[in-house]
């Protein structure tokens, strides 16, 4: 039985909740698509809640003119506690449960319990958190990505180095083949790769490639290493394979059902913290 000590923490001091969003942040993509599609979302359940942005990307706060306007995680949850906000959920707007993802995680958990400072925190899942995740993004990309016979789609991944985040890659793809043998998930980093990509393709007659990145933005991976006129490029390698390469100049982001798998990790992020949505399920 729960004691009446974890009932009493399970119990938020404040009427509203507050929502830390952390994003990676892009030197070339400016646009706060997902930012605003997953607020939105969240506050169609909680219309009073308190939003805040957080940047974990070194590179981008240094690149920015003013990096107090881009300030991390650590910064943000530093203030809300010395402004007396101590009980806030965090919401990574990360792919997989990789190293961006593992120190949202660490650094949200590292400020729950901290004297004088910060309460309680809860950090929500990446969008590919779990295999019902998976499950849902594999749709969501189908639905977006209609193929005809003799095509075929190949998602590009940022790629991860530890065990869950590079893990999720192939859960995606295992979800995607189920439903279409011809859709591929690619890495730019860790595991896997494109050649046993473009050998399935030659095996099965496919002559047009949809290529689109599996990313929250268009920014430098985007622009260079998926869609770059340099050799290496994946568009490149997949033209010159023999392949017509239809470029998806889209990111995850562009699909407003997205936004939908962040809100509902967010939603119970906040619920375990004590706050019962006010608006519609």
């Amino acid at each position: 039985p729960r004691s009446a000590w974890a009932e009493e923490k399970a119990t938020p001091d404040k009427a509203e909740p507050t929502l830390v969003l952390a994003t990676f942040g892009s030197t070339q993509d400016e646009r706060d698509t997902l930012f605003e599609a997953v607020s939105a979302k969240v506050r169609q359940r909680y219309p009073d809640v308190r939003i805040e942005r957080a940047w974990t990307s070194k590179h981008y706060s240094k690149t920015r003119a003013n990096p107090e306007n881009a300030p991390n995680l650590a910064v943000v949850l530093g203030r809300l506690g010395a402004e007396g906000d101590t009980v806030v959920a965090v919401q990574s707007l990360h792919v997989v449960p990789g190293y961006e993802y593992d120190t949202v995680k660490e650094i949200t958990e590292r400020f729950a319990n901290m004297p004088k400072l910060m309460e309680r925190t809860a950090c929500g899942a990446p969008l590919l958190g779990s295999s019902h995740d998976a499950e849902a993004l594999a749709e969501i990309l189908i639905a977006a990505n209609p193929v005809k016979a003799g095509e075929a789609v190949i998602l590009v991944g940022h790629g991860a180095h530890n065990g869950s985040g590079s893990l999720a890659y192939p859960a995606l793809e295992n979800a995607l083949m189920r439903r279409n043998p011809n859709y591929f998930v690619d890495n730019l980093e860790g595991e896997g790769g494109l050649e046993p990509i473009l050998a399935s393709l030659r095996k099965s007659g496919v002559k047009r490639v949809y290529l689109m990145p599996l990313l929250t933005t268009l920014g430098d991976h985007a622009r260079n290493d998926i869609f770059g006129k340099e050799a290496g490029s994946r568009q490149s390698r997949i033209a010159a394979s023999g392949f017509t390469v239809v470029p998806v100049q889209k990111s995850l982001a562009d699909l407003p059902d997205v936004a939908g798998i962040y809100a509902e990790h967010a939603v119970e992020a906040l619920k375990s913290l004590g706050f019962a949505p006010k608006g519609g399920q």
